[in-house]
């Protein structure tokens, strides 16, 4: 059993964190910090709280900026997860990764609630293990009681499994609350048996790490409740004797809430928000791609540049609200007229973009241009004054108006204002389109 104890406080210290709260206000004061806060910045709890502004001086000053704009929006968001700088009292540069809510009661914002996990110690693990054995011996001291009140109270999933078939001995109280079984349901019965782990070859990966380096640490994986939700875990393992037994410790860190937020991000960063249509960034890069396939093919690529006809007559007359919903269902209409391999984007505004790939002529283009400008055609009236509105369209072909994304975008966007300039709700080229 002191085996085990030791491994368990091994795993305690990979996972260190702060927590912290901030008042709401200008200079975000910090009203509370946990007591493990000196071992991060080298500085007491109780300095900090009666110098409530001073955490925001050990701020990197290249990420200052970025922090407090995140604080500022934290009344929208609710949440906030970022990575920064923090310079400690040793003058050294940690980095951090910041996870903080906003704390509402009946809807009033009371203040901000935050956890500090240190993240530059991630990729140096196992060397901080090593050189804390002194450490861990003087804790194997401790009870048996103490090993296993902290073992049940861990905020992360633990977990003790035969190492020979894989049957469980124990696990804490989040594993269970995570997971949603009784203890009774699972101790004594097999890890495959139970269904919780996604990857089938999940156990023979463990045995394979375990030979070879020791211990498995920070292996991402997908797990299960027993309601079909799926989660993903930061994974450590490590064999511990118990009675002259060999198990598995297992320890899981639940981060799928983290993932989400990074999905979303990358999502967003990807994606219009209004339409759900992708943005200028993605419309670039599937164009690169699909040029780079038409050479290879020795086929033509016909660029759209889409520019709305009385639109702003809409948003002046009707307002923005119904304007945002037009875009909407222009988007809905492209993206159903056009097939599967074309791409429809929304670089802004009243501003679409579509890529039409695998053309053998100029001429192939055309009945799906006409789709589009008749798709496009609309009158709204208001006060029983009708609003036409209709769709300009420049095109441009790959390779003969240009071999570069940046030339025919732009050479799309002239041909458009020619169409413009030709009377609207037509579609024009720098040459013959048909």
């Amino acid at each position: 059993m002191q085996d085990l104890s030791m491994t368990i406080l091994e795993f305690f210290d990979c996972i260190p964190g702060v927590m912290f709260g901030l008042e709401l206000g200008e200079d975000y004061h910090l009203c509370f910090v946990s007591e493990n806060v000196s071992s991060l910045l080298g500085y007491d709890k109780e300095y900090l709280i009666s110098h409530p502004t001073f955490w925001l001086s050990l701020i990197n000053s290249s990420d200052r900026s970025q922090v407090i704009e995140g604080l500022r929006n934290i009344m929208h968001t609710k949440v906030l997860n970022q990575e920064y700088r923090l310079n400690n009292r040793a003058g050294q540069i940690l980095w951090v990764q910041a996870e903080m809510k906003l704390i509402t009661k009946k809807g009033q914002a009371l203040g901000i609630i935050g956890f500090w996990n240190d993240i530059s110690e991630r990729h140096h693990a196992t060397a901080k293990i090593d050189n804390e054995d002194n450490f861990l011996e003087q804790e194997l001291k401790a009870s048996e009681e103490r090993f296993m009140k902290a073992f049940q109270l861990s905020p992360v999933l633990m977990a003790i499994t035969s190492l020979d078939d894989g049957t469980y001995l124990e696990v804490n109280d989040t594993f269970l609350d995570t997971i949603g079984f009784n203890r009774e349901e699972i101790i004594g019965r097999r890890v495959e048996e139970m269904d919780i782990i996604i990857e089938p070859a999940m156990s023979r990966a463990v045995l394979k790490g375990l030979l070879k380096q020791g211990t498995i640490r920070n292996k991402e994986i997908s797990f299960k409740d027993v309601r079909g939700n799926l989660h993903t875990g930061l994974y450590f393992a490590t064999p511990v004797i118990i009675d002259g037994k060999d198990y598995l410790l297992s320890v899981a860190l639940d981060i799928s809430e983290r993932k989400r937020y990074e999905e979303q991000i990358r999502y967003q960063a990807y994606h219009d928000l209004l339409t759900g249509l992708p943005n200028r960034r993605s419309f670039e890069e599937r164009l690169r791609y699909t040029m780079a396939d038409a050479r290879r093919r020795q086929e033509s690529i016909a660029v759209l540049f889409l520019d709305l006809d009385g639109f702003k007559r809409v948003n002046d007359t009707l307002g923005h609200e119904v304007g945002d919903q037009i875009l909407c269902d222009i988007a809905s209409a492209l993206t159903q007229c056009l097939r599967e391999v074309d791409t429809v984007a929304r670089l802004g505004g009243d501003e679409f973009m579509i890529i039409l790939p695998h053309l053998k002529a100029r001429k192939d283009a055309w009945p799906i241009i006409e789709r589009i400008l008749t798709t496009c055609r609309k009158t709204i009236v208001t006060e029983d004054v009708p609003i036409s509105i209709s769709v300009s369209i420049g095109v441009a072909f790959f390779p003969e108006d240009g071999t570069r994304v940046a030339t025919l975008m732009k050479n799309a966007d002239i041909a458009m204002y020619h169409a413009k300039d030709a009377g609207r709700d037509r579609a024009m080229g720098l040459g013959p389109i048909q």
